[in-house]
């Protein structure tokens, strides 16, 4: 595996796929450093994501940092540049590690949006559900999540911010 890597340095792994990748480390402000290189479907400390938020397994509530594959769900908010990577090179890596379900919610447009991923039969996402209207699932356990209020509620905090 890849040498250990400290917060803010510069990793690469040494076990690769062949599929090429931007890799970005950033602070939880969105500013990010990036390097072009290879991305590897090996977690390991240098190319862990670190969702914005996450559902575990009871037993493993008392871990941290919480290993990626702990997850039973994990949920990424894009910004303005994480779009692609919060889409497509999360998504996979959560896919490899066994997350069961991935969420993604995009405050960006007008309509706040909600899209639902699961763990496919051949390990990868297939789309479970799109929406920007009150989104209900059973996955992993009995949710509704009411897009709407939660568009309202952040346009308004983006109004106060303009003032």
């Amino acid at each position: 595996m890849g040498r250990a890597c400290r917060r803010g340095s510069s990793c690469r792994s040494s076990t690769s796929t062949s599929s090429p990748s931007v890799r970005t480390r950033s602070d939880r402000s969105g500013r990010g450093r990036r390097s072009t290189g290879t991305a590897s479907d090996s977690l390991n400390a240098c190319n862990e994501p670190r969702p914005d938020v996450v559902a575990l397994r009871p037993d493993h509530v008392t871990r941290s940092p919480v290993p990626v594959e702990d997850a039973i769900l994990a949920v990424e908010v894009i910004s303005p540049d994480s779009t692609f990577r919060d889409m497509y090179d999360k998504a996979r890596v959560y896919a490899h590690a066994g997350v069961p379900t991935y969420w993604v919610v995009d405050p960006l447009h007008e309509r706040m949006t909600l899209t639902e991923m699961v763990l496919g039969p051949t390990g990868e996402y297939e789309p479970a559900a799109h929406t920007d209207d009150v989104f209900s699932t059973e996955r992993p356990w009995k949710v509704t999540v009411d897009l709407p209020a939660l568009t309202a509620r952040w346009a308004g905090l983006r109004g106060r911010a303009d003032r």
